[in-house]
């Protein structure tokens, strides 16, 4: 992890660690990245495949340089961010995982259901 990425996170208050113990604790956040797929699909389409994968890890690493630079303008504090300047985080950290998961989407399609039937054998997900 960049260094001034790992520093920004190390400053943020200490808050109880999220445990997800079902399917539905992911509901939400999951939910808001449907709903901002959805809304970018009307505009784009799937303009993101197209160009395949190195195109998603473009996409991927303009994300998270817009984090690391939304970072050094709070100088390494939160707190110094304005209200917009947060929701820009926000933004930013939103796409990134919409992103991610169009990346993943990409890779399950070019390999197939085997290769996923292999890798939950691989992790443990599945008796063989």
């Amino acid at each position: 992890m960049n260094k001034k990425l790992k520093e920004f996170f190390e400053s943020l208050p200490k808050i109880e660690v999220l445990k997800m113990t079902s399917l539905s604790e992911f509901e939400e956040p999951f939910s808001l990245m449907f709903e901002l797929y959805m809304a970018k699909d009307k505009g784009y389409g799937a303009s993101w495949r197209k160009r395949g994968i190195p195109s998603s890890f473009e996409n991927i690493s303009r994300k998270y340089d817009r984090l690391l630079v939304q970072v050094e303008k709070s100088n390494f504090h939160p707190e110094n961010l304005s209200n917009e300047e947060k929701l820009d985080f926000f933004d930013t950290a939103i796409d990134l995982a919409v992103y991610s998961y169009l990346f993943l989407w990409f890779v399950y399609d070019l390999f197939g259901e085997e290769i996923v039937k292999e890798w939950r054998k691989k992790v443990g997900l599945e008796n063989g």
